[in-house]
This record gives C-alpha cells, structure tokens and sequence, in this order.
C-alpha cells in the first residue's frame, strides 16, 4: 500500500494473513524476530523493516469511533491490540514502542520477549 503523504510503502497484509481480504490468523513474533522477518522480506522486489514509532502511529485513524483504528479499506484484517514499532524507549531499552490499534495509542509496555503483532514498511527514514 502506497501513502502518497509520506511516501512509504506497506505490507497490507500482517505476517500470517494472506489473500485480498487479509484473512488468516497473525503471526506474533518477539521484537528481534519481527525485526528479522521485515529484513527478510521477499515482496514487490523491495527492501522491507519493521516500522518505527512515528510510521506506525501515521496509520492511526483518529476520526474512526470503533475498532481498529485504522483505515480497514486499505488495511483490511488489522487486529486489534499492540503493534510492534523498531523505536526503542530511551529510558528503557528492552521495551520497545508499540501502537495499540484498539485506540490508537502508543505503548511501551511489552518487553522485547514478548511475542505481538508487526507490520513492515519500506523507504523513508
């Protein structure tokens, strides 16, 4: 998926939904693990990682009054709850960002052992 605003590229679909409705059960994976299936990646030729705070939070839509918040025409099959971010809390380095797609908020309350959803972006930074 292409956002003209910011001109990064998405998986449409999380690890482990498939098909042009994204259906399936998604892959969690810990934070090296998400780290290591974005990197490795293999669509659309292009390079592929694990999406940072600010990235992440560009998906949240704020004007949707019922879960997820996101845009589910282009995102179809989002679960709600944490997404794993690549952005590290300085304060706490084990415990990686994530954004909670139930209300839009970002989190930092898992640690990079626990196993939660990712989706992987291409270009920027």
């Amino acid at each position: 998926i292409s956002d003209n605003v910011t001109g990064l590229v998405w998986q449409k679909c999380m690890n482990g939904l498939s098909g042009a409705s994204c259906t399936g059960t998604v892959t969690t994976l810990d934070w090296n693990a998400a780290i290591n299936y974005c990197n490795t990646l293999n669509l659309g030729g292009r390079t592929w990682r694990l999406a940072n705070l600010n990235e992440l939070t560009s998906l949240v839509d704020y004007t949707k009054t019922t879960s997820p918040a996101i845009n589910t025409t282009f995102f179809p099959g989002t679960p709600v709850g944490d997404t794993n971010s690549s952005t590290t809390n300085i304060l706490g380095p084990t415990v990686p960002f994530s954004v909670n797609f139930s209300s839009g908020g970002a989190n930092y309350n898992s640690a990079k052992t626990s196993a939660i959803q990712h989706r992987c972006v291409s270009g920027g930074i």
